[in-house]
């Protein structure tokens, strides 16, 4: 029951603090002068997302985006591309996004389009990419967008034709 109960709890972000980093951190605490503190090892972005969905309250916007992420929302950067540049950069931030779900450079070794699920990512990553192409988008898609355009020129194409603003690729 409680292994079933730490899985719940990491599935949401929330991991469970290791023994001798607990000690660590309650005796540095217990010398401390705080009053009030509380100590969650915490996947922010996954927690926020399992609480708030897509529109975390302003106070924690900063936690949403995970660390080390391209912080230039995707719309912005387009508009701000010449047009017959857009696509390579819309592919170009996608690829990124891909890096940051699966933790590496995928695509350093990869073909020339290769499929999401060849680089690495299973199902729960293929959600975390769909929640954060849905908070750069600021629209809803599909949990199988990953499954339906697993490549990142499958993708690109899908966004121009049915998510972003109509005439940008024009």
């Amino acid at each position: 029951m409680a292994a079933s109960h730490a899985r719940q709890m990491e599935s949401t972000g929330i991991h469970l603090i290791d023994p001798r980093d607990g000690l660590d951190t309650l005796g540095r605490l217990l010398r401390s002068n705080v009053a009030q503190v509380g100590v969650v090892p915490a996947d922010w972005p996954k927690l926020l997302a399992s609480l708030f969905g897509n529109a975390p309250p302003p106070f924690f916007e900063k936690f949403a985006q995970p660390a080390g992420e391209q912080q230039e929302r995707i719309l912005p950067l387009l508009e701000q591309t010449p047009p017959d540049s857009r696509r390579e950069q819309l592919e170009s931030h996608l690829r990124r996004i891909v890096i940051s779900v699966v933790g590496h450079d995928v695509f350093a070794s990869a073909g020339d389009d290769p499929s999401f699920f060849e680089l690495g990512m299973d199902s729960l990553m293929s959600l975390d990419l769909r929640n954060r192409l849905q908070r750069e988008l600021d629209c809803n898609l599909r949990s199988t967008v990953a499954f339906e355009y697993p490549a990142v020129r499958e993708l690109a194409d899908y966004l121009i034709s049915a998510v972003l603003p109509a005439g940008m690729f024009a």
